[in-house]
């Protein structure tokens, strides 16, 4: 778990804290990632179904109290959660059951806490790719060519949520002669061009951004908060695919010694 304490009238006093299950407290950054590298990456003890899921629920509300409590009174908290890995734990995630089941910081509000949660889901096959854009401004000359995703979020229609469509474009398909796949289909690509059927096309990308529990917040502010922290990359001139929290912790995560990508051979 990562948290990002954020003052707006004092960017200097940011802090970053990752919940140190050595130390069983919050630490800073770097101290609480070398205590997450140093131990096992998991336990059989948490899980995503049955009493798994329910103690699951329950030591993240108790990690979630903690870090309130370290802050001043009355601080409001927002929760960033990745859809694909939430939302068997917490059923109020699901479309079926948004906000209606329970769902992360539960306790914390319960309590009188002022706490939102906006689910984020990255996975193409579930949200859709974008495909082009139809605002009249700054289109392409060639009719033909789809029209970029413009630094916006977009609200999408309808839903018993607020939900909004944070598109973009790889780097790939940014740089230099990366945009065949908007000039081209493979079947349209001329001779000359013939060695790029050897290479990835890349497209639009996207992210869904889901207000399920908007607290004192307008859900229009943590859908812009939410975009806003994907253009906080440390080490790059692009944007991360989660908000900073998020992308640090899978980061964090996948930079374990034992972590293995699905299907990579073991030494």
């Amino acid at each position: 778990m990562v948290a990002l304490y954020i003052a707006p009238d004092d960017l200097a006093s940011c802090r970053l804290l990752v919940y140190s299950d050595r130390q069983r407290t919050w630490v800073r950054g770097a101290q609480g990632t070398a205590d997450f590298h140093a131990g096992a990456i998991g336990t059989t003890r948490f899980g995503r179904t049955g009493e798994q899921a329910e103690l699951t629920r329950d030591v993240v509300e108790s990690r979630l109290a903690e870090l309130l409590a370290l802050q001043a009174r009355g601080t409001p908290m927002v929760l960033f959660v990745d859809a694909q890995e939430t939302r068997t734990i917490w059923p109020g995630l699901q479309n079926a059951h948004l906000g209606t089941g329970p769902l992360p910081g539960d306790r914390l509000r319960d309590e009188g806490a002022d706490v939102a949660v906006v689910r984020l889901n990255t996975d193409l096959k579930e949200i859709g790719r974008p495909v082009t854009r139809r605002e009249r401004a700054n289109m392409p000359s060639d009719p033909g060519k789809p029209a970029a995703p413009g630094r916006k979020v977009y609200r999408l229609a309808g839903g018993d949520r607020p939900c909004w469509l944070f598109a973009g474009r790889s780097v790939t398909l940014k740089a230099k002669g990366g945009d065949r796949g908007a000039l081209y289909t493979r079947w349209t690509l001329p001779p000359e061009l013939g060695s790029q059927l050897t290479v990835p096309w890349h497209s639009y990308t996207a992210k869904e951004i889901v207000v399920a529990s908007p607290g004192s917040w307008a859900p229009e502010q943590l859908a812009g908060l939410a975009a806003s922290l994907c253009e906080q990359a440390v080490s790059w001139d692009d944007r991360t695919q989660m908000p900073v929290p998020l992308h640090i912790a899978t980061v964090i995560d996948e930079d374990h010694p034992d972590y293995r990508v699905s299907g990579e051979d073991e030494a």
